[in-house]
Protein backbone atom coordinates (compact mmCIF):
# COMPACT_ATOMS: atom_id res chain seq x y z
CA UNK A 1 0.00 0.00 0.00
CA UNK A 2 2.70 2.45 1.01
CA UNK A 3 4.80 1.43 -1.98
CA UNK A 4 1.80 1.98 -4.26
CA UNK A 5 1.42 5.55 -3.00
CA UNK A 6 5.14 6.18 -3.51
CA UNK A 7 4.99 4.83 -7.06
CA UNK A 8 1.98 7.06 -7.80
CA UNK A 9 3.72 10.16 -6.45
CA UNK A 10 6.91 9.30 -8.32
CA UNK A 11 4.95 8.68 -11.54
CA UNK A 12 3.16 12.02 -11.32
CA UNK A 13 6.43 13.81 -10.53
CA UNK A 14 8.15 12.18 -13.51
CA UNK A 15 5.24 13.12 -15.76
CA UNK A 16 5.35 16.78 -14.70
CA UNK A 17 9.14 16.87 -15.03
CA UNK A 18 8.91 15.22 -18.46
CA UNK A 19 6.39 17.80 -19.69
CA UNK A 20 8.57 20.66 -18.43
CA UNK A 21 11.65 19.11 -20.05
CA UNK A 22 9.76 18.78 -23.32
CA UNK A 23 8.62 22.42 -23.23
CA UNK A 24 12.13 23.58 -22.36
CA UNK A 25 13.64 21.44 -25.12
CA UNK A 26 11.25 22.81 -27.75
CA UNK A 27 11.91 26.37 -26.56
CA UNK A 28 15.67 25.82 -26.83
CA UNK A 29 15.26 24.43 -30.34
CA UNK A 30 13.15 27.39 -31.44
CA UNK A 31 15.59 29.86 -29.90
CA UNK A 32 18.53 28.07 -31.52
CA UNK A 33 16.94 28.14 -34.97
CA UNK A 34 15.86 31.78 -34.53
CA UNK A 35 19.36 32.86 -33.51
CA UNK A 36 20.82 31.41 -36.72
Amino acid sequence: MVFGVWYLVFGVWCLVFGVWSLVFGVWCLVFGVWSL
